[in-house]
């Protein structure tokens, strides 16, 4: 009989499954797009820094563009 108990040989299969699921996921979503946005302040008591949030970020697509390549390039 194995050296673990049952809810330790359970935790393992769950954790393995999950691995494995975010593996075939992984893979699976590997050409989606994805948007990231930004949750900022323009009113208020931050609203400098919704400004200042924007402006890096006008500048930084600016000078590198507004898509993200993967690290081959693609």
């Amino acid at each position: 009989m194995s050296s673990l108990s049952k809810s330790a040989r359970s935790y393992a299969l769950a954790t393995t499954v999950v691995a494995i699921t975010m593996l075939i996921s992984g893979a699976a979503s590997a050409a989606e797009i994805f948007k990231v946005g930004l949750i900022a302040s323009y009113t208020g008591a931050f609203a400098t820094w919704g400004t200042q949030f924007q402006n890096a970020i006008e500048a930084y697509q600016a000078i590198y563009g507004k898509s993200v390549k993967g690290p081959k390039g693609e």
